[in-house]
């Protein structure tokens, strides 16, 4: 594992797999919007492994909360 390479943008992810030999994985809906972008060379797997939520930190008093208030 000490050569594997490490990279600190989404572009250096994509590409690691232009080049072969590598699957870049991330937050589905960063892959889809590249793969409707790109779609000649990518493609998502219809299978995910993580699902993940996401949160999101609101001001008491701002004027949009009741958007994000499910309660």
């Amino acid at each position: 594992m000490d050569n594997m390479p490490i990279i600190t943008t989404t572009e250096e992810g994509y590409e690691l797999v232009h080049k072969g030999q590598y699957a870049y994985m991330t937050d589905v809906s960063q892959l889809t919007y590249k793969v409707l972008t790109d779609c000649h060379n990518l493609l998502v797997s219809e299978e995910t492994f993580n699902k993940a939520g996401l949160s999101f930190i609101v001001r008491e008093n701002a004027e949009f909360k009741s958007a994000f208030n499910f309660q």
